[in-house]
């Protein structure tokens, strides 16, 4: 099993909408990639269970 994970750091004004709106839209594209067991899209959202900074992690 291979793993990846990444995190991207937003500014702080950053409307996380966006990245919500992305995944909903776009997320399903991978689905069908020989191999895939399981596919995860994370964010931290600045303010949000004492997140300091937002985050988006594909």
């Amino acid at each position: 099993m291979h793993a990846k994970q990444y995190e991207i750091t937003l500014p702080a004004d950053y409307d996380m909408g966006v990245i919500r709106r992305r995944v909903a839209v776009g997320g399903h594209v991978l689905d069908d990639r020989p191999g895939l067991g399981l596919k995860a899209y994370v964010i931290r959202e600045r303010g949000v269970e004492g997140s300091p900074v937002n985050q988006y992690a594909p």
